[in-house]
């Protein structure tokens, strides 16, 4: 039997929140008709509904992307999803939007919306039979998780320096190296390699910080007892939700975490307050300030942590710090 539509009063053009709310409560009173309760999976695909929901919304208010995210985080809560996955879920979805395998949804919930705009119902059957087809993904699609992305490179010689190609790969292949150790140390999975830097994905974020220092002492090591060589190690590191595709991971986390590596301070372990925060407790932080040039990215911090002495010259050392948290 077809659901009978939900009535409820269209909301006015001024009332953006109203309208939020009065569509959540179509869909969370769809959600409390299906046969069982949804799946991580089948909940990761009303997510994206939403997401085309919130859409209409941001458009017909001629919205901006910041404003249109708030809108979207308003409308997962009212379905009871918490506060920073709400968030953190809202920050991703225009990358998620742009998967071909998560298209079906965002515009099932973007017809959804439209309809609730002309009409002042929402559709109950609507939601059902999109996650029915949208079942068909599972298996090749995996719900977001909360997931901690490494990049690390070794950077490339100043402009006007010129080096042996030779020299360039004892420097790659060290990084290699200390890169196999820490990810099988810290049960990390390399993801991608970027010729002179690496991608790496952690499930938790202190051991993903953990890795990053630790690779980063490696190589500094590596750079006093080579001091004719160009070792400029940068290491950026953020935490957000991540879904995959087969073997890809969609994030936003992904491409922020590169131009976080590229633009730190050479030999710096930077991270997002999102990684900061998940790891604060075992790990200082300092902050890292940023030129207006970066204006568009989020606040970023500085792993401190204890490094022994080595005994080498020619090469710019680390900063020492008496913080403890590496003293093992």
């Amino acid at each position: 039997m077809t659901p009978r539509p939900v009535a409820v009063a269209p909301a006015p053009a001024a009332h953006k929140d109203l309208s939020v709310t009065l569509f959540a409560q179509g869909v969370t009173a769809a959600i409390a008709g299906l046969d069982d309760a949804p799946t991580l999976f089948l909940q990761f695909g009303i997510h994206l509904f939403m997401a085309g929901a919130a859409g209409v919304i941001a458009a017909r208010g001629n919205l901006s992307a910041a404003q249109g995210r708030l809108i979207l985080e308003a409308m997962l809560v009212e379905l009871g999803v918490s506060k920073r996955r709400a968030q953190s879920f809202a920050a991703n979805a225009n990358t998620f939007a742009q998967i071909p395998h998560f298209r079906a949804p965002v515009e099932a919930g973007f017809r959804a919306m439209a309809h609730f705009n002309e009409t002042g119902f929402v559709e109950l059957a609507v939601l059902p039979e999109m996650l029915a087809q949208w079942q068909i993904q599972d298996g090749i699609c995996h719900a977001p998780e909360i997931m901690t992305f490494v990049t690390t490179s070794v950077g490339v010689p100043p402009p006007g320096v010129t080096i042996a190609p030779e020299d360039q790969q004892r420097v790659i292949r060290a990084h290699a190296t200390v890169i196999t150790e820490v990810v099988h140390r810290f049960q990390g999975r390399e993801i991608h390699n970027l010729g002179n830097g690496r991608i790496v994905v952690f499930d938790d974020a202190t051991r993903a910080i953990r890795a990053a220092t630790q690779c980063m002492e490696a190589l500094d090591r590596f750079a006093r007892t080579n001091p004719t060589l160009i070792v400029a190690p940068r290491i950026g590191v953020d935490t957000d939700i991540a879904a995959i595709v087969a073997s890809d991971y969609v994030s936003a986390a992904l491409p922020r975490t590169v131009t976080i590596a590229t633009i730190a301070s050479a030999r710096c372990v930077c991270c997002t307050e999102a990684a900061k925060d998940d790891a604060t407790e075992i790990i200082e932080f300092e902050p890292v300030l940023l030129s207006d040039t970066f204006a568009d990215m989020p606040a970023l911090f500085a792993a401190k942590w204890d490094q022994a002495p080595v005994e080498a010259t020619g090469a710019a050392p680390l900063e020492y710090r008496q913080v403890g948290a590496f003293s093992n």
